[in-house]
C-alpha cells in the first residue's frame, strides 16, 4: 500500500551524512512523523515497512508505543467494546490516563492498548464519576447520534461532558466515519470535533473537520482536506431546543464543506489530472504502433 513512497523517503533519510542527521532523535522524530502521516488504517503497514527498510541497524520498535498513541488520539480511533459489536472513540477528550479512556455512551472507563489498537478491559463509572452536566450530554448525544447515523454508514460518535478554560461547562462532539478497503486499493476517513462551551443566554461553537483519503491503485494519490468554523447559538432554558439547533448547524457546515470537498476533486480531473495524461494528436486518435512497425515505418 504506502511502502513504495515509504521506502523512497527513508533510503534517503538513512543515507544521509552523519552532519545531516547527528543526532538520534532527529531520526527517532522523522520515522515518527511517516507513522503520523499514515493514511487511514494503513499505520501497521507504514510500521512494518519502516523495520523493514530501516533494518537492524536501528531498532524502532520503542517508538511504536509512542507515536501510535500519538496518532490513535489525533485521528480519533475507532475501537470495538470486547464481546459485543459497539464501537467507541480513542480521544484526547476522553483520556483519563494514556491507557485509560472514557466512552461516555456506555458510561464506562476503557482500558486501551495502543499498539495493539484493541480494548483489553472496562468498567462502569461510578455516579461520582459522571459530570455535573451529565442530562444535558445525553441530549445532545441523542441528536448527534441520530446526524451520524443519517449520514455517515460507518460513523461512530461521542458526546463529552467537559469545562471551557474559564470553568464554564461545555461538550464536546467527535465524529469519525472511516472505510478502509485493501482489496480494491483505497481507503478514507472523515472527523470532526466540535467544542461547545455554554454561557448564560449563548454558546459559543468551534469546529474542526477533515477529509483523508488515500488512492494506490498502480500509484499512491492523497486526497487531504480540511476546515475550521466558529459560530454563536443562543442557549435557553430549552435543553432540547438548543442541541437540535447544534446539530442543524454541525450537519449544515459539514455537508458545505464535504460539496466543496467534490467540488474540488472534479477540478482536479479537469485540470491538474489532465495535464498529466498524454494528449491525443490532431486526428484525436490513438496510434497504431504495432501496425506502423509492421509496415517497416518504425523500427
Amino acid at each position: 500500500m504506502y511502502t513504495r513512497w515509504v521506502d523512497q523517503k527513508v533510503r534517503y533519510i538513512s543515507a544521509m551524512s552523519e552532519d545531516q542527521i547527528d543526532e538520534e532523535t532527529d531520526f527517532q522524530e522523522t520515522i515518527g512523523r511517516f507513522i503520523l502521516a499514515s493514511p487511514p488504517g494503513e499505520e501497521n503497514d507504514v510500521y512494518h515497512s519502516l523495520e523493514t527498510i530501516v533494518g537492524p541497524s536501528k531498532d524502532i520498535s520503542g517508538l511504536k508505543d509512542t507515536y501510535f498513541h500519538q496518532l490513535n488520539i489525533d485521528q480519533l480511533f475507532v475501537a470495538t467494546i470486547p464481546g459485543s459489536n459497539e464501537k467507541c472513540l480513542i480521544t484526547p477528550f476522553g483520556e483519563f490516563d494514556e491507557t485509560h479512556y472514557i466512552d461516555p455512551k456506555g458510561s464506562r472507563l476503557l482500558t486501551f492498548d495502543h499498539v495493539s489498537q484493541k480494548v483489553t478491559d472496562t468498567r462502569d463509572l461510578s455516579e461520582e464519576e459522571l459530570p455535573s452536566h451529565e442530562e444535558k450530554r445525553k441530549i445532545m448525544e441523542k441528536y448527534v447520534d441520530g446526524y451520524v447515523l443519517a449520514h455517515f454508514p460507518q460513523g461512530v460518535s461521542a458526546v463529552y461532558a467537559s469545562h471551557s478554560p474559564e470553568g464554564g461547562e461545555a461538550l464536546v462532539i467527535c465524529i469519525n466515519s472511516t472505510i478502509v478497503k485493501p482489496t480494491s486499493m483505497w481507503g478514507g476517513r472523515f472527523k470532526s470535533t466540535w467544542v461547545v462551551e455554554l454561557t448564560p443566554g449563548k454558546a459559543a461553537v468551534n469546529g474542526q473537520y477533515e477529509f483523508f483519503t488515500h488512492f494506490f491503485e498502480a500509484g499512491n494519490v492523497h486526497l487531504h482536506s480540511q476546515d475550521t468554523a466558529e459560530l454563536t447559538i443562543p442557549h435557553g432554558d430549552d435543553d432540547e431546543a438548543f442541541c437540535k439547533s447544534v446539530v442543524q448547524k454541525i450537519m449544515e457546515y459539514e455537508s458545505k464543506f464535504q460539496m466543496s470537498v467534490d467540488d474540488s476533486f472534479l477540478r482536479l480531473s479537469e485540470t491538474s489530472f489532465k495535464q498529466l495524461r498524454m494528449q491525443l494528436p490532431r486526428s484525436k486518435t490513438t496510434i497504431n504502433w504495432e501496425t506502423l512497425q509492421f509496415q517497416g515505418k518504425i523500427q
